[in-house]
């Protein structure tokens, strides 16, 4: 996912920092959440669904997200 989202194609260090990698990882790794998210961002790509949420109307509640530059779902 690091190689192909991230600013620097094929160097994801060049986009990220160590540190922000592991973070990213032990989200999903910890609570043993990674196979639901991976399925979660595949029905959001086959239902073809964008965010409710925009720049001018953003999402009012506090959240947490890692959105790399060239992530495919990015809307």
């Amino acid at each position: 996912m690091f190689q192909d989202t991230c600013g620097t194609p094929g160097d994801a260090e060049g986009s990220f920092t160590r540190d922000e990698i592991l973070d990213d990882i032990m989200r999903y790794w910890l609570p043993n959440s990674g196979a639901s998210a991976a399925r979660m961002y595949w029905e959001l790509d086959q239902s073809g669904w964008s965010s409710p949420a925009t720049i001018d109307d953003p999402i009012s509640v506090p959240v947490g997200f890692t959105m790399p530059p060239k992530e495919a779902v990015r809307k």
